[in-house]
């Protein structure tokens, strides 16, 4: 089981919108930082950095568009039959797909919330920590 979600992790990590995602969600939270540094009657820099400078928003549409083609790709392509032939039955493989999902959404997640309190750092030194927890 653990080979099957490593396998699809290293999938995962090798398609072009997820490596393509991570610099876009980079860009869209330094973006939406530097509006809100320069626009503060618009977005409040506290409520840009609680809601981690609103990144969860393409995060989640990115999340149920991986989650939706990550299994038709590979039955598209004839590598899920691959798979099924082996010694794994098919809950296995569905199991680590989904693992492999939900490993995937937590590292965007922690991703994003670590950029957000980068970003914090380099534009709101100004801005508490302990008013954000």
């Amino acid at each position: 089981m653990i080979t099957l979600v490593r396998q699809e992790l290293y999938k995962l990590s090798k398609q072009r919108p997820v490596r393509l995602f991570f610099g876009f969600l980079l860009l869209f939270q330094v973006i939406l930082a530097v509006y809100t540094a320069r626009y503060p009657q618009f977005l409040t820099s506290h409520d840009s950095f609680i809601n981690g400078f609103y990144a969860y928003i393409p995060t989640t549409f990115f999340l149920i568009a991986i989650g939706s083609t990550h299994l038709t790709i590979e039955r598209q392509a004839g590598t899920l039959r691959l798979l099924l032939y082996r010694q794994y039955s098919r809950t296995t493989v569905l199991l680590s797909k989904w693992l492999s999902i939900l490993i995937l959404s937590i590292s965007v997640y922690l991703d994003f919330n670590v950029v957000g309190l980068i970003i914090k750092l380099l534009f709101f030194r100004n801005l508490p920590l302990k008013s954000a927890l």
